[in-house]
């Protein structure tokens, strides 16, 4: 790379119609192994440092953070645009105490390190910028791209080899660049955050609650006077649904800062703080769950990468975090195991002379996995496989005087990848090769199969062991209130139970037709939970039916007269209902259950519902019946 490329050609080589991979690299690759990308220091946006504007043409014309390659463009753009350049003091996010940020003289624009702005960047997501523009003053070919890019891009060039500096940038490089104040108690939870956030993935969220839950105690901002002193609770638009959050703090340096940013201080810049040792943390904070506080916000500054915890899920995750060193790992080995044995063998004689075999048998063999020993059979079961394929009694020879030798035998165990990409089915014997296959059980019986059902085998075998890791990974999930949803992605869980009055000529058909189009990826557990407890003695004329969908039963259907022992009052008892569905792709658990019932003597009608499960399953749940309540004057009541 050039030590000043010309960002001007290399854009407009790289937006043209003819643009390759090896433009994007170059254009990029220079951008990259600059010393600094520079910025105009003013604010557009809340509480941003960096000017943002929107560029028409580009990324939809939506707002974006202009960069520059050098003060010389960024100085043009601020004359054509006559920008004010006297940055607001309340908006500054950078400043000369982080790593790797300079102000110019007259605070007209900061320079930052690449590597040390992508963070910073990403953080503008939250304020509606979606880019950043490079070079966007009049006289230069500017070029663009989404603000999530930058890290994968150079991460891209990295890999490749084409980012190229001098030795003192290669040294600055490597000195460390996180501010010392982002870890707290040896934890960096920003990046701890970060990853858990990007990733989703179980142990990432353990690592990042786990290190929470370690802490000594969690730090808040007081309020109220003592005795009667409380953590500081806010809501913010942009998370959860603007509910209600407890603000704690993971160290005393970011509470001071949220402090200040959000005017909580004293005129000397101090507020109190709250310490609640984590012992007791759980207990304490479920407290305000009645009081209407939804969630606990960690590190909500604006130089943090902050996360939140539903109260409700406090209890579970730690739970879920002290089973996890009691949990024993299952053993890779502790699965069926496939096997060849591959044997020479011949037809020996009273006289001594055997009759070799003129082709090789390779008896393929489904085991279980306490069969092996240092990847072999043991003996003991390498003879019930001889005695499969020859005969219980083939030591003691045949009636003729005649016996079956072995004269050579190898035996290989194959590893679960090539378990899951060779085909057996359509195994065809040729003049040097014949071909067995055996399955044994638990209880020790081999039986003889052929080719495509030692195949079938496997693969109900793979599909089992796919589908239990899936159920385990959601019932993981489950400890933090969440569940993984059919495209992937990840989903708070939702508990929906309500009951209301609706009209006595009210029919559960209609129900029954808006939800099953939705279910029809889950497949039934064989069980089935009603809402309501009926005593057995007062029903009668009962039908049961089970509703199928493709992948089996899935929701039991009820319809019974009911006679109340207690007041004599007929009731009519309608019931839809399920136990914990699973999707067929991710095992996310879903319940269905529905409970129309008619008092038969004053023709008043209540109608129960509860749904279950990924909040976005259980609101098309909810969407699809809306109408149908509405249209028989569904009015809830209180529970």
């Amino acid at each position: 790379m050039t030590d000043n490329p010309n960002f001007d050609s290399l854009a407009q080589r790289s937006f043209a119609p003819e643009a390759t991979t090896d433009d994007y690299e170059k254009l990029f690759g220079a951008a990259f192994a600059l010393s600094e990308w520079h910025f105009i220091s003013t604010a557009e946006f809340p509480k941003t440092a960096a000017y943002c504007a929107v560029f028409p043409g580009s990324l939809d014309s939506l707002p974006m953070v202009a960069a520059f390659t050098d003060t010389e463009r960024l100085r043009k753009f601020i004359n054509e645009r006559n920008l004010s350049t006297a940055p607001q003091s309340d908006a500054i996010i950078l400043s000369e105490a982080d790593n790797g940020v300079k102000f110019s003289p007259d605070r007209v624009f900061l320079s930052v390190l690449p590597e040390n702005f992508l963070g910073y960047i990403e953080k503008l997501l939250g304020y509606g910028v979606q880019g950043i523009f490079f070079n966007p003053d009049k006289d230069s070919h500017g070029f663009f791209i989404g603000l999530t890019q930058p890290r994968p891009i150079r991460e891209h060039l990295e890999s490749k080899n084409l980012l190229i500096r001098s030795n003192a940038e290669k040294t600055e490089l490597s000195a460390p660049t996180e501010p010392k104040e982002t870890v707290s108690g040896g934890v960096n939870f920003d990046a701890l955050s970060v990853k858990a956030t990007q990733t989703n993935a179980m142990e990432d969220l353990n690592a990042l609650f786990g290190a929470t839950f370690a802490l000594p105690e969690w730090q808040f901002i007081a309020r109220g006077e003592m005795p009667n002193v409380y953590p500081y609770v806010a809501s913010n638009a942009q998370y959860a649904d603007n509910q209600p959050m407890i603000r704690a703090f993971t160290d005393e340096k970011r509470l001071i800062r949220f402090a200040r940013e959000n005017n909580l201080t004293r005129a000397d810049g101090s507020c109190d703080t709250l310490t609640i040792p984590t012992g007791n943390i759980v207990e304490y904070l479920e407290g305000f769950i009645a009081q209407g506080a939804y969630g606990v916000w960690f590190n909500s500054d604006t130089e943090s990468d902050g996360f939140f915890i539903p109260l409700k899920q406090l209890r579970p995750i730690n739970e879920h975090l002290a089973k996890l060193n009691q949990t024993p790992k299952v053993e890779a080995n502790q699965t069926i195991k496939t096997l060849l044995v591959r044997i020479k063998d011949g037809l020996g004689f009273p006289s001594g002379f055997v009759a070799a075999s003129e082709y090789t048998c390779h008896i393929f063999c489904r085991v279980p996995p306490d069969w092996i020993a240092g990847e072999q059979l043991k003996p003991e079961y390498l003879e019930k496989i001889y005695a499969q394929f020859y005969g219980a009694t083939w030591r003691a020879g045949n009636s003729d005087g005649s016996r079956y030798v072995v004269q050579d035998s190898y035996t290989k165990v194959f590893p679960i990848e090539t378990v899951k990409t060779t085909k057996f089915a359509g195994t065809v014997n040729d003049d040097k090769n014949h071909f067995w296959f055996y399955i044994a059980d638990q209880n020790g019986a081999v039986r003889s199969v052929t080719a495509e059902e030692f195949q079938a085998d496997i693969d109900a075998s793979m599909k089992s062991a796919a589908t239990e890791q899936a159920r385990k990974e959601q019932d993981r999930l489950a400890d933090f209130g969440m569940s993984q949803t059919a495209d992937g992605e990840f989903d708070l869980n939702l508990n929906i139970n309500q009951v209301g009055a609706v009209n006595f000529e009210t029919s559960i058909a209609p129900f029954y037709e808006a939800i099953v189009p939705l279910l029809m990826n889950y497949q039934g557990t064989g069980e089935y939970l009603t809402l309501l407890a009926f005593a057995p003695s007062g029903m009668s004329q009962l039908v049961e039916d089970v509703s199928n969908n493709a992948h089996g039963a899935y929701l039991q259907i009820r319809r019974f007269l009911y006679l109340n022992p207690k007041n004599n009052v007929r009731i009519g008892v309608n019931s839809i209902h399920s136990r914990y569905l699973r999707h067929v792709r991710t095992n996310a658990e879903l319940l269905v259950s529905i409970e129309l019932c008619k008092n038969l003597d004053n023709q008043t009608g209540v109608f129960y519902h509860r749904f279950e499960g990924p909040k976005s399953e259980v609101f098309k749940l909810l969407a699809a019946i809306q109408p149908i309540l509405e249209s028989v004057g569904y009015e809830a009541v209180s529970q």
